[in-house]
């Protein structure tokens, strides 16, 4: 005796799986004896990925009614179906060999009550094997909560018409957003680093693209989707950035992740020049002029050095602990940051020296100043002797 059960449903938990869906319900028009309703959707139907070999893994209806046999989907929400993959009811041997759907209609509905026909169908006869694989019919995309099969004719005996599993494709979105890491910096440059969105979007993520917030002309892209990190060039030293993150599949790009932290490439400063020295007792005070670029980035510090050396935030110090008769010269580096620039021309040549000992004033003793006026007051008279 067969048994036909009307307007059977059966509800289980969403599945989705990137883009395969595998439906959450499933109603039929009627069903027949012990062949399971429930094992269309939920991978009963299924062996390793291909149909199984049990009779009983399957949805069957023999109500000889070819034309008013359907099957209906519950998606379990809404989404722009693109394909079915569907496999087919399918016997190794037996009775029931190559017996199964032949043509069928395929109608969606946003709503699970207004179906509108989307196309015909036609699976082909099932090759007598249990490692039978899915057959995929595109159409679409169309959007749509409820997917129904309406069948139209059988293989083999028309009496019974089955299937073993149906899944559909979703079309892919763009994925959701980055989560921005950390921004570090060089010389021109800055390396933005991230981490991979929750959702592909049901595409596999092809690149990523970092991009400065200040100036979008500034980015870099990864050759893949599986690379997180990439160096943003061409930046300006001594400007401030900030860098956000998008991720790209075949449905296109998403959106901007939040901004990075603030970063400042610089490089190290130029070389300082017009350096001079003056020398002293075991010492020599140099000097220079600050370099026209700064890399970026404040100069901290100015460092003259012959061996010994001196450090300092200005633009003149004095080396101290030289040897006198020694000749010295100097080079100058500067210090930001990002480094010690390289070393300025040498310096004229200096040699420190003892300061030389000071001249002795001549002592004349007491007595020789008496005989000299005594002996100017003696040629005083005889001058004035003669005047009279």
């Amino acid at each position: 005796l067969r048994v036909f059960l009307s307007a059977l449903t059966l509800v289980i938990s969403p599945a989705i799986f990137a883009q395969n869906i595998t439906p959450v319900g499933v109603t039929a028009s009627s069903t027949y004896s012990a062949y399971n309703l429930l094992d269309l959707i939920n991978d009963s139907g299924l062996s390793g990925g291909v149909h199984s070999n049990l009779y009983t893994d399957m949805w069957m209806t023999n109500n000889n009614d070819i034309n008013g046999a359907s099957v209906t989907f519950d998606l379990g929400g809404s989404f722009s179906i693109t394909s079915a993959y569907i496999w087919q009811y399918n016997m190794s041997s037996g009775p029931e060999l190559d017996r199964g759907v032949s043509g069928f209609d395929i109608l969606a509905s946003p709503d699970g009550t207004n179906f509108a026909p989307i196309t015909s169908a036609t699976l082909t006869i099932a090759g007598g094997t249990s490692a039978e694989p899915a057959q995929n019919i595109a159409f679409g995309p169309v959007t749509a909560t409820h997917i129904r099969f309406s069948i139209t004719s059988n293989h083999g005996d028309p009496t019974f018409v089955g299937l073993s599993e149906v899944k559909f494709s979703d079309a892919a979105t763009v994925p959701g957003a980055p989560t921005i890491g950390a921004a570090t910096v060089g010389n021109a440059e800055a390396t933005v680093t991230w981490t991979a969105p929750a959702s592909d979007g049901g595409a596999a993520i092809t690149s990523y693209t970092a991009t400065a917030v200040e100036d979008n002309t500034k980015s870099c892209t990864t050759a893949d989707g599986s690379t997180l990190t990439c160096d943003v060039t061409g930046l300006t030293n001594g400007t401030a950035y900030t860098f956000t993150v998008t991720a790209t599949n075949s449905a296109g790009t998403s959106a901007a992740s939040s901004a990075s932290n603030s970063v400042t490439p610089a490089t190290v400063p130029g070389a300082p020049t017009n350096v001079t020295a003056v020398a002293g007792d075991g010492e020599a005070t140099v000097s220079w002029t600050a370099p026209a670029s700064n890399g970026g980035t404040e100069i901290t510090s100015y460092t003259a050095t012959t061996n010994p050396s001196c450090t300092t935030s200005g633009t003149s110090c004095t080396v101290t602990g030289l040897t006198n008769g020694t000749a010295y010269t100097f080079t100058v580096t500067a210090t930001n940051a990002a480094g010690t620039s390289a070393a300025s021309t040498a310096s004229n040549s200096v040699t420190p020296r003892a300061p030389l000992p000071a001249t002795p004033v001549p002592v004349i003793p007491v007595w020789a100043l008496w005989v000299l006026a005594i002996g100017s007051g003696f040629v005083g008279l005889r001058r004035l002797r003669n005047t009279f």
